[in-house]
C-alpha cells in the first residue's frame, strides 16, 4: 500500500506532514474544469519508466543512481506547475501564508497530479 510505502521513507518530520497532507487532499473531489495531470514531457526518466505501460510498482520502485541530476531534473519538471503568483528563481521555492487562493487550480487530485510528484520525491 502506498501509504505504508510512503510511512517507510526518512524524509523526517517535514515528510510526514507533506505525506499526511496530500493523503486529506486526495479524499477531496477534484474541482470542476482544472486538469489532474502534472506536465508529461519534462519528468525526471527515472519517473518516466516507472510510469511506462502501467508498471507503476510499489515493489519496483527506481533507484536513483545520482541524487544531484535527479533533483535538478525534478526541479525543472515541478516548476512549471507553479501558480503564476509563486517565486520560483531559487530553490526552495518561498512559502507564502497568503498563497491558497493561487494553489486552487492545482492539478492535485488523481495518479497523473500531485501523486506522481510525491512518488518522485520518495525517491530523491
Amino acid at each position: 500500500d502506498v501509504r505504508a510505502y510512503w510511512e517507510s521513507v526518512p524524509g523526517g518530520e517535514k515528510w510526514v506532514s507533506m505525506v499526511t497532507s496530500y493523503l486529506i487532499l486526495e479524499t477531496m473531489p477534484p474541482l470542476k474544469g482544472v486538469s489532474t495531470r502534472l506536465a508529461v514531457a519534462s519528468r525526471p526518466q527515472e519517473l518516466r519508466r516507472w510510469l511506462t505501460n502501467g508498471k507503476c510498482s510499489l515493489d519496483r520502485t527506481p533507484a536513483v543512481v545520482d541524487a544531484n541530476t535527479y533533483g535538478t531534473e525534478w526541479v525543472k519538471w515541478w516548476t512549471p506547475a507553479q501558480p503564476q503568483e509563486r517565486e520560483v528563481r531559487k530553490w526552495p521555492f518561498p512559502r507564502s501564508s497568503n498563497s491558497d487562493a493561487c494553489w486552487r487550480k492545482f492539478p492535485a487530485n488523481g495518479k497523473d497530479g500531485l501523486f506522481t510528484a510525491v512518488m518522485a520525491l520518495a525517491w530523491w
